[in-house]
């Protein structure tokens, strides 16, 4: 019997997939276990491996179309197979494939008649306006005519107008972010906002560059959340249906912005792995974020995110939950401040961080005891911290 390759399902969420590529033709041998193509869920790039060995017989949808779990994409025809056999099993799949519902049969018949209908009469237009049309694809029959009864330049304009005004159909990556933020508008914030002394800060950079380890701000701020966060077990913890689920503490999503929209790869294991190994997955997640390469498992289990602005200077703002996450972080540009300290005038490198948090489960004086602990170690302890990081 001939195997039939079905649209899977690779996340939870995912209800469509786009084919993206193809690594194996019609007519080609395939193994089991071998990548046979690849799909863009709502989330990651995903390569699909064929679970069993044969040639490639048909393939039902071609790179760049959208197909629903579990509809049928390809056969692939094992060594017993009778081309009689997969002849008809061909002609049920694409006469599945190409039937129409009632409503979209007689919607398509309307349209015909109506195309045959205006085929068959004279369009009167000026011959400008002809040619206008015939240089922009433009079918005369589908232009409105004006009040005197003809079709002049300026229906062929409108009509050229109207089309450049057409909805544009969005990436699965974008049409994701796009559910999340609705499903994230609807969970009740609020947002701390704290003013942090970052002198210090950027000496720890400079220290750590020194000891060969190419630094980046956003993932010394994501070590020292990790670390500090660890004593506030809140924050480990989701809300949903009336209930708090557990996630793993030290996981934290990094939101990185691609040509294709925004995504949030999960790094993991900040308490637990060197400082070394978390520069490695950090530009690891980048460049497979950049890249459309994340498997679910990068996209999969942070318990919070942080999203830094700093570098398009960026003043302050509030950056808007993950869903299933208790908390993200807005880290800001740093500037040249005036500040008062200890009675005394100063200029020094200063830079907004904010915290939103889930007010379903976690309160404002939890939330504020945790960022004063956060800024202290930001401000006064992080050159002592980094001496314990390898």
């Amino acid at each position: 019997m001939p195997e039939i390759i079905i649209m899977p399902q690779l996340g939870m969420t995912m209800e469509k997939g786009t084919i993206t590529k193809w690594h194996k033709s019609e007519g080609s041998s395939v193994v089991k276990g071998e990548v046979l193509l690849e799909v863009l869920t709502d989330k990651a790039n995903m390569d699909v491996e064929s679970p069993v060995s044969g040639i490639v017989y048909k393939i039902l949808f071609k790179e760049g179309e959208e197909v629903d779990v579990g509809k049928p994409i390809a056969v692939i025809k094992l060594e017993k197979d009778s081309e009689e056999d997969l002849e008809k099993l061909i002609n049920e799949l694409v006469s599945d494939k190409s039937q129409a519902s009632p409503k979209e049969k007689e919607k398509s018949e309307e349209i015909n008649i109506k195309e045959i209908q205006s085929k068959e009469k004279y369009i009167p237009a000026t011959p400008y306006a002809k040619k206008l049309a015939s240089e922009n694809n433009l079918d005369l029959h589908t232009i409105e005519r004006n009040k005197s009864g003809f079709v002049s330049s300026q229906e062929v304009k409108s009509s050229l107008d109207k089309q450049s005004i057409q909805p544009i159909n969005l990436t699965p990556i974008v049409k994701a972010m796009s559910s999340k933020m609705e499903e994230s508008v609807k969970i009740p914030q609020f947002t701390l906002y704290y003013e942090i002394k970052a002198d210090n800060l950027i000496k720890s950079k400079y220290e750590l560059e020194k000891r060969g380890l190419d630094a980046s701000l956003t993932i010394i701020i994501a070590k020292v959340i990790a670390e500090v966060i660890k004593n506030y077990e809140i924050f480990s913890y989701y809300f949903k249906e009336g209930m708090l689920f557990k996630n793993v503490g030290d996981n934290v999503g990094i939101a990185v912005a691609t040509d294709s929209g925004l995504l949030v790869p999960v790094l993991k294991g900040l308490t637990k792995k060197s400082f070394k190994e978390l520069i490695n997955d950090y530009k690891s997640l980048v460049f497979k974020a950049k890249n459309n390469k994340l498997d679910i498992d990068d996209i999969e289990g942070g318990a919070y995110t942080i999203s830094n602005l700093g570098m398009f200077g960026v003043d302050f703002f509030r950056a808007l939950l993950v869903p299933n996450q208790s908390a993200i972080f807005a880290i800001s540009s740093i500037k040249d401040s005036v500040f008062v300290q200890n009675g005394g005038i100063h200029i020094g490198k200063v830079m907004n961080l904010s915290i939103s948090c889930d007010h379903r489960f976690i309160d404002g004086s939890k939330a504020a005891g945790f960022m004063m602990e956060l800024k202290k170690v930001l401000e006064e302890d992080i050159l002592e911290e980094i001496g314990k990081w390898q």
